[in-house]
């Protein structure tokens, strides 16, 4: 079976309109995404704001949607940091949630030292658990004082999108 040059060109023009259709329908927010409440928080080790540390949240009892993401964010160099599960900054899903906190000494080396020691690492010993419901926008400040915290390491840059 031969096709014609004519009837290639009608073909890839509704294989173009098809895909562009497909783009254009699938914007927005995905089926299987959880509604989200913006939030934002402020952590500091001693006293001072835990810059770069990595902050994950583990749901309690309830699963944050069908791929059970884990909510997340990234201590500012002022301490505040802003809850995200699916984009930077987009909040997280209603419920309540076990805080861990991992704070590298050099935050673009996974396999530095942990400056928290692990003591906050696993979900097993989270630093606090929190409840997230409509209407919350700030949380309570996360405050630890530990001695022997690891010094950050020097020279390791400013904060970068990688």
């Amino acid at each position: 079976m031969s096709i014609t040059i004519k009837a290639f060109r009608k073909l890839s023009l509704v294989l173009v309109v098809v895909l562009l259709a497909g783009q254009t329908i699938g914007c927005g927010q995905p089926s299987w995404h959880a509604d989200l409440q913006p939030v934002s928080g402020e952590c500091r080790v001693n006293g001072e704001p835990a810059v770069r540390a990595m902050i994950l949240m583990h749901p309690k009892g309830h699963k944050t949607d069908v791929r059970e993401s884990n909510p997340w964010a990234i201590v500012d160099e002022t301490g505040t940091f802003h809850l995200s599960t699916y984009e930077p900054n987009d909040g997280i899903p209603l419920g309540e949630y076990d805080v861990t906190i991992t704070w590298l000494q050099d935050p673009w080396n996974g396999l530095s030292k942990d400056r928290l020691k692990g003591k906050y690492r696993t979900k097993e010993s989270p630093v606090c658990s929190i409840h997230i419901e409509e209407g919350t926008s700030e949380l309570a400040p996360i405050e630890i004082n530990l001695s022997g915290v690891l010094p950050a390491l020097k020279n390791v840059g400013p904060a970068r999108a990688r």
